[in-house]
């Protein structure tokens, strides 16, 4: 709120919140307690809470501030706030009615956004002029130039750079393009990290400058396409040798290291910016510095935007950057907890260990700018199994704000299933967990249900596509009556069979917002349709229910379709974005 409308919606909602009685006819109004007035708000719109939970939806607010017989100019002006404070989907699903209260009696002011994750970080390193970033155009040409190599920052020439202004205005148009279509954010820069294959140059002969460039070539066509409309056929390059003006080099002492030092972990750990890793020998991650570029790399980026090239590639067959995203995404190691990379940083040579320690501590401050407060991990079609989880699963309970952990299209089996079922309790803001097809069986999904019992916040559960059974049902449906958050929960495709749907059906009605359903192919026969029958009139906010590819006769879908629509469900529903018939059988 602010200006006229705050202080009127405040003056009138006191007014009508006071009991009558209690003021004289013509005794001036006096100006409400901040205490007083968010007491007796939070205590108003309670009656609206009909989940308990301590929130209410738009509906329900501007409902019970009509009963309090305010004006609908102050109405609108408390649903504006609102939307002001919507989710990232755009829309204020359900009100925290108390902290609604709070903002409106001015008790506290809301804190101010930690930007490490945002483009703010990235605008700040460069015009402290610590960072230049070279022009992909520019690296291409100088690679088809007979024995290129690339210049260290002071030889570049002023054709070879961005400037700060024109590099963050097309990426900032990008992000917003990007978040209009729903699209995961990335910026137009990418950080490259080399092989040295000498002490005075990563690259002397141009050899993986060829393949650095090729990797441009796609992504600039790639970019070129995406972002047609904002006509802009290239990107920004982060290179340490390149950008920085003294880069921390493996034998450098401790006080050589700044700021350098800081600028890598922004650069190779920022998850707006792709990374290009440049990996062909095994033994190259020994050296101290790539280590770190590797392991901050790996931390929040989302899966698509770190590519490794390895020994094996072969760049004739990656025609464009799909193909080399696809070839490349895979060989990624898990993030590192910083007690665990200060003991494999142990390992690695210093010739000073006071520089090893400024390491230590660089990654940990980095670690806790990204990893402490990400919202999201997406860690898809990475190939990872049960040894990345053990990593992975030492990691999860630093991450304190972590909302959203994609694990789908893995190879992640039951011992991996069991590591994560330790750390996810400890990830108190989980809301969703995807862990579709991997290799989850009944010992794995049993552990991983007596974990959900401590995730009450839990909202979308996906783990279609594995190996879980009559047994592994049985578990989960014991686990869903302590979810009273869960809205969808996706298991098609695992051979539960028609006792174990059974066994979950009987439990939905205990989900008190259960909205999404997908059961498809999971053996469901006569036992989970009169389960279905049964069940049906209790699952007051259930909107879509798939069943198809099951053994379910002609009589009993016609039993599931008369009982569908006898209460009151819709035709259509909307999952993951796409609109789908209601009832699918």
């Amino acid at each position: 709120f602010c200006g006229c409308g705050y202080f009127q919606f405040i003056g009138q909602t006191w007014m009508v919140v006071t009991a009558a009685d209690s003021f004289e006819e013509d005794a001036p109004i006096q100006r409400p307690s901040k205490q007083g007035l968010h007491g007796m708000l939070v205590e108003i719109l309670g009656r609206y809470d009909t989940y308990g939970d301590g929130t209410i939806s738009c509906t329900q607010l501007s409902r019970a501030l009509e009963r309090l017989s305010l004006d609908r100019q102050s109405i609108d002006v408390a649903l504006a706030s609102v939307a002001g404070h919507s989710n990232e989907k755009g829309l204020a699903d359900r009100i925290n009615y108390s902290k609604f209260a709070s903002w409106v009696a001015g008790f506290h002011e809301e804190p101010p956004e930690v930007d490490t994750l945002g483009p703010a970080s990235l605008r700040t390193s460069l015009e402290s002029g610590n960072v230049v970033l070279l022009r992909a155009s520019w690296i291409i040409q100088l690679a088809e130039r007979d024995g290129g190599a690339l210049p260290c920052r002071n030889d570049l020439p002023s054709e070879a750079l961005w400037t700060t202004r024109d590099i963050m205005a097309f990426g900032e148009m990008m992000l917003r393009q990007l978040k209009a279509g729903s699209h995961m954010p990335s910026m137009p820069m990418i950080s490259v990290s080399l092989e040295w294959l000498s002490e005075e140059h990563p690259d002397p002969h141009g050899e993986q400058l060829r393949m650095v460039a090729a990797a441009l070539t796609h992504l600039v066509s790639y970019l070129s396409i995406a972002f047609q409309n904002l006509n802009v056929k290239d990107c920004a390059v982060f290179i340490d040798w390149c950008s920085l003006q003294k880069p921390p080099r493996a034998d450098a002492k401790a006080s050589d290291m700044d700021p350098g030092l800081g600028e890598i972990c922004l650069w190779y750990g920022h998850p707006l910016v792709r990374k290009l890793l440049i990996r062909r020998r095994p033994a190259v991650e020994d050296r101290n510095l790539t280590f770190l570029q590797t392991v901050l790399s790996g931390m929040t980026t989302q899966f698509q935007m770190v590519l490794r090239i390895s020994h094996s590639f072969n760049a004739r067959r990656c025609k464009d950057w799909v193909s080399l995203r696809d070839t490349c995404q895979q060989g990624r190691p898990p993030p590192l907890a910083p007690d665990v990379f200060a003991r494999l940083l142990d390992m690695k040579t210093f010739t000073d260990d006071a520089a090893r320690e400024a390491v230590k501590q660089a990654y940990a401050t980095a670690f806790e700018a990204n990893m402490g407060i990400s919202k999201q991990l997406i860690f898809a079609k990475l190939g990872w199994a049960d040894k990345e989880m053990h990593a992975l699963a030492g990691v999860l309970p630093l991450c304190t704000q972590l909302e959203e952990l994609y694990l789908d299209n893995n190879s992640v089996g039951d011992s991996g299933t069991a590591l994560l079922a330790q750390a996810l309790p400890h990830c108190a803001s989980l809301k969703e967990v995807l862990l579709a097809n991997n290799r989850i069986g009944d010992l794995g999904a049993a552990k991983f249900a007596e974990a959900l019992c401590c995730c009450q916040n839990l909202e979308r559960l996906e783990l279609q596509g594995n190996r879980i059974t009559l047994d592994g049902a049985r578990h989960l449906a014991a686990a869903l009556p302590a979810l009273g958050c869960l809205r969808d929960l996706l298991l098609q495709n695992n051979d539960l069979s028609d006792e174990g749907v059974q066994a979950l059906v009987a439990a939905f009605p205990q989900c008190g917002r259960l909205q999404r359903v997908v059961l498809d192919g999971t053996g469901a026969g006569s036992l989970a349709t009169a389960q279905f029958l049964k069940a049906l009139p209790d699952c007051l906010h259930l909107e879509l229910l798939h069943l198809e590819r099951n053994p379910i006769d002609d009589n009993a879908q016609s039993q599931l379709q008369d009982a569908w629509l006898h209460a009151g469900k819709l035709e259509r529903s909307v999952l993951n974005g796409k609109s789908f018939p209601s009832l699918m059988l």
